[in-house]
């Protein structure tokens, strides 16, 4: 659909023990789409929110975001997927909408029209090109220039051209001006963008919570949580994007069928009956092959993005060698495709073929912001941006470098799990790449599912057309095959 999940969510309901009534609600969020604020697939949006803001800022406004006469056109990564609007929905009825939420979650308008420029600077941001000049430095290109100006102005960043084209080296007391490639500009340019859009969309989350807050919510009796996660993805191209998704997918499904026959084996013994063999598909082996050490695939990548010399090919290479005779990885000849480019792996739902579509694999996972353009924002003139650097996690590290906490919006718990930060503030020196921050959470999240008791609703897409009243009964038994529904079925 339209508004299919771009991040993982887990919503916590607290109950009063003795009255029942609800009194207080946490939300959770899990790996939230960052390629997405810089890279769009063919016949998909970027976040709605981009659209809503140039479609419906009142004409007041759009001055002091320099959007005056803006449309989603004029923005590379808004229209570079040849879709800009979605058919029924007024985008300037859904900013009015999103307003009045913002505003009764606390965030009032001057708030938002922070966020607002914020929002406007990434796009322009984003629409900044480079070139190399004859020694392969950075050059900001003719037609970038009022885009970078406009840009700087909306985050308060003055010398953001510079850092975004140099790297900063410490050695002792001096400190050597590097400059880099176009190539290397353009990765930071989209590092700051992919990291600010993040931080205000936690930031966003931290004031819900607030407005939500409750009573003490120690009292896991008085709980009920509520888990709306990405289903199975397969595209014409898959990326580490989707890697991570179908294994999350996988997890849960092994957690549901753990579940269920678990389940139904107590209910088999306490009725003295025979507990009956099925044969079910096991996904055990197939999620191992993607987070076991020494040689999962993510565990590959972490060593490929730790490895001075690794490259994409090299990592690729090493996956199809290391799980040639696989049960669960197939040839890449099936999907043409050389054992230098990509790996198949057959999940419960199906074969993906993954491959670099989206950028570098190792820099997907090592989306880690540098720590220059870290200190950059640190002394933004924009207070919101300021506010958005309170959780240090994210930032590579720098001759020792150790960014201090900043405060922010309403603190969240929530957005700490899992950071590389330690308790008294400092930046763990350890590698944390996107790879291991989301298996991290998720196997926290799983220690709370099992501690419950859990409860399943399914949800099965009727048709691929988007219409009512459309039923493809091959389409939903495939479904009801893939999700273990049927050898649950015929257990219970």
């Amino acid at each position: 659909n339209n508004n299919s999940s771009r991040f993982g969510k887990y919503v916590q309901l607290y109950f009063h023990p003795g009255a029942g009534t609800m009194v207080g609600a946490l939300i959770r969020s899990f790996f939230l789409e960052r390629p997405r604020v810089t890279s769009v697939t063919t016949g998909e949006r970027c976040y709605h929110s981009f659209y809503q803001l140039l479609d419906g800022l009142p004409e007041a406004a759009r001055g002091a975001c320099q959007i005056k006469n803006k449309t989603a056109a004029d923005f590379r990564v808004l229209s570079m997927s040849g879709c800009r609007t979605v058919d029924g929905v007024s985008d300037k009825a859904a900013f009015e909408t999103l307003c009045d939420a913002l505003l009764a979650n606390n965030i009032g308008a001057e708030q938002q029209t922070q966020m607002w420029a914020i929002m406007s600077g990434l796009l322009h941001l984003t629409d900044v090109d480079f070139d190399d000049d004859d020694e392969r430095h950075a050059l900001l290109t003719k037609p970038s220039e009022p885009m970078i100006a406009t840009a700087i102005e909306l985050l308060g960043c003055p010398d953001a051209l510079e850092k975004l084209t140099h790297q900063f080296i410490v050695t002792g007391a001096t400190v050597i001006k590097r400059p880099l490639s176009a190539k290397e500009a353009s990765q930071n340019r989209d590092a700051v963008a992919r990291f600010l859009y993040d931080r205000l969309f936690k930031w966003l989350i931290g004031y819900i919570n607030s407005a939500l807050d409750g009573p003490d919510k120690t009292d896991r009796s008085t709980c009920i949580g509520l888990l709306d996660i990405f289903g199975f993805e397969r595209f014409e191209k898959n990326s580490l994007e989707q890697l991570l998704i179908n294994y999350s997918n996988e997890k849960l499904q092994a957690f549901f069928l753990g579940n269920v026959f678990r389940a139904e084996k107590e209910i088999h013994a306490s009725e003295g009956v025979t507990f009956p063999t099925v044969d079910y598909a096991n996904n055990e082996s197939c999620v191992e092959l993607i987070d076991k050490s020494p040689n999962g695939i993510l565990r590959l990548l972490d060593t490929s993005c730790k490895t001075r010399a690794g490259t994409d090919k090299a990592f690729f290479e090493g996956v199809n060698a290391a799980h040639a005779t696989h049960e669960f990885v197939r040839p890449v000849k099936v999907a043409r495709k050389l054992p230098s480019e990509a790996f198949v792996v057959m999940h419960f739902a199906g074969a993906v073929c993954y491959e670099m579509c989206t950028g570098s694999w190792l820099s997907l996972n090592n989306d880690t912001l540098p720590i220059d353009l870290h200190e950059m924002l640190e002394k933004s003139s924009a207070p919101l941006v300021n506010a958005l650097l309170d959780e240090p996690d994210d930032v590579a590290s720098k001759a020792g470098a150790k960014p201090a906490a900043k405060p922010g919006g309403p603190p969240t718990a929530l957005e700490r799990k899992g950071s590389a930060v330690t308790a008294v503030g400092k930046r763990s020196s350890r590698f944390n790449s996107v790879s291991r921050r989301f298996v991290t959470d998720l196997s926290e999240l799983l220690r709370e599912l099992t501690a419950s008791t859990a409860h399943f609703v399914r949800c099965v897409k009727p048709n691929s057309e988007q219409k009512p009243a459309l039923f493809d009964g091959r389409m939903v038994l495939e479904q009801l095959r893939c999700l273990g529904v049927l050898d649950a079925g015929e257990l219970m």
